[in-house]
């Protein structure tokens, strides 16, 4: 299982450098990124709302898209930061020989998807343990936000993980209420449903210990939420629906 998370970890991280990721991620052993890595963001749970983009940047987001010189391009791009254009705030951070860190974890802060998705990246590619144990954390914010090319990263590690033999068969994306992880409808009964709610969590979240189980009723049907807390007291709340839910087949294994 261990390995199979490492390798999700890996090729995830890959994969995202590979989808427009410019600049190169830092030494991951730097104390001050670490840190960063492993602090604890203060965001609502369930989805994110997108951030704004303010309509004065507009005019230099364009100026920037419609160049291919670098300077004029960074130029444009930092004058619509000024103005407080997330997007421009992040072409700003990564275009730079060094990516400016401090800028993308502000971004992160207020659940800017692409700024969140490469601090992701940077904790899965490390060689450093402690760093590799927050990536789901990050990768949760990540799946909550509202870019839809940064939250499907989600549904791809599932798939993942669904071909795994010892991943549980269970149908949705975890996150929250309105997505819940549903087990196929032979599952009953306290025990079951509570060893596979485990498994699935000790899966997606290896060396993660469970803070808190609770339990609550919404339209009808019945969750359980998992708490799980890493090292770093960073928290990732795990959405299943165990009563009143939507029936899957006792055969469905992937995401609807």
């Amino acid at each position: 299982m261990k390995s199979a998370f490492i390798r999700v970890l890996g090729v995830a991280g890959l994969v995202l450098l590979a989808r427009g990721a410019e600049g190169t991620p830092p030494a991951s052993e730097d104390a001050d990124i670490s840190a960063q890595i492993n602090a604890v963001l203060y965001l609502p749970e369930g989805p994110l709302p997108a951030l704004p983009e303010p309509p004065a940047a507009a005019r230099f987001l364009k100026e920037a898209e419609a160049t291919n010189d670098t300077e004029k391009q960074m130029a444009a791009y930092r004058q619509a930061a000024a103005l407080g254009s997330p997007l421009a705030q992040y072409k700003v951070a990564i275009l730079q020989e060094v990516p400016d860190t401090k800028m993308l974890f502000d971004l992160s802060r207020k659940g800017y998807g692409q700024a969140v998705v490469r601090i992701y990246a940077y904790a899965a590619l490390s060689y450093s343990t402690p760093l590799r144990q927050s990536a789901p954390y990050w990768l949760n914010i990540a799946a909550r936000t509202a870019d839809p090319h940064v939250s499907s990263i989600w549904d791809e590690i599932l798939g993942v993980y669904r071909f795994e033999s010892d991943f549980p068969a269970v149908a949705g994306r975890g996150l929250y209420f309105d997505d819940p992880f549903i087990f196929p409808s032979h599952v009953s009964g306290n025990n079951n449903i509570s060893y596979l709610e485990r498994k699935t969590v000790n899966t997606i979240l290896p060396g993660w210990i469970i803070k808190n189980k609770s339990e609550t009723l919404k339209n009808g049907m019945k969750f359980h939420i998992l708490s799980m807390k890493n090292d770093y007291d960073q928290i990732v709340n795990m959405y299943f629906c165990v009563d009143g839910c939507p029936n899957i087949s006792d055969d469905y294994t992937f995401l609807r």
